[in-house]
């Protein structure tokens, strides 16, 4: 329950509202109410641009073919990715799911991916592979270098391998995710991305990264 309400508050905070909850516990009157606004154009939804602008003098535009791969247990938090990816950095791109690490495996060998978006818990069997281990034989058997960014419900934010976005601390907090060798860890079920910074740390991983993209510039 309060690993639901935590990724719920994440979520609709990243969709520019808020969880709000009030507890009568008065006579009758038993349990919480739970409700948050969201403002939604009434018709079709607006197209999606190829090109994001974050202020005045960015715009970002990613290739039109970029190749993601979610690897998440949940079927809804593999959903919720996918759907916002095409949202905030294009429609046309290419996203493969994998629902276990032998699955994440297996798709990592098969083709190479820009971007990979790791959970960590995969399965709550005793002695399954975690994220972590699956992104170390990523890096194994590998072509070209690949951005994989690890997600976890225990970061509150977009951290890159410099620490760059809270403290030297909170790398520290999550070293197991880039002694594997992951390229950042970010908030499940996804950081705040309303205002392009998202974004822009994600074309930067691939630029610094040198992901096989033929068309990044």
């Amino acid at each position: 329950m309060r690993q639901g309400l935590f990724l719920a508050q994440k979520l609709l905070v990243s969709m520019g509202t808020s969880l709000e909850f009030r507890s009568p516990w008065n006579g009758e009157q038993r349990g919480t109410e739970f409700k948050f606004a969201l403002q939604v154009q009434e018709g079709a939804a607006p197209p999606v641009a190829n090109a994001i602008t974050c202020n005045k003098d960015t715009i970002i535009t990613f290739p039109q073919a970029l190749h993601v791969l979610v690897v998440d247990d949940l079927s809804s938090n593999r959903l919720v990715l996918h759907r916002t990816l095409k949202r905030i950095i294009r429609p046309s791109v290419q996203c493969v799911q994998a629902a276990s690490a032998e699955a994440a495996i297996e798709a990592a060998k098969e083709r190479q991916f820009d971007v990979i978006f790791m959970d960590e818990i995969l399965s709550v069997e005793e002695g399954a592979l975690r994220g972590t281990d699956v992104t170390r034989e990523i890096r194994e058997i590998e072509n070209s270098r690949t951005v994989i960014v690890a997600c976890t419900g225990c970061a509150d934010s977009f951290i890159n391998e410099k620490g760059t976005d809270d403290s030297s601390s909170s790398k520290h907090a999550h070293h197991k995710f880039f002694d594997a060798g992951s390229d950042a860890v970010w908030g499940k079920p996804l950081p705040s991305h309303t205002d392009g910074s998202l974004q822009q740390e994600i074309m930067r991983l691939l630029k610094h990264k040198g992901a096989s993209m033929d068309s990044l510039q």
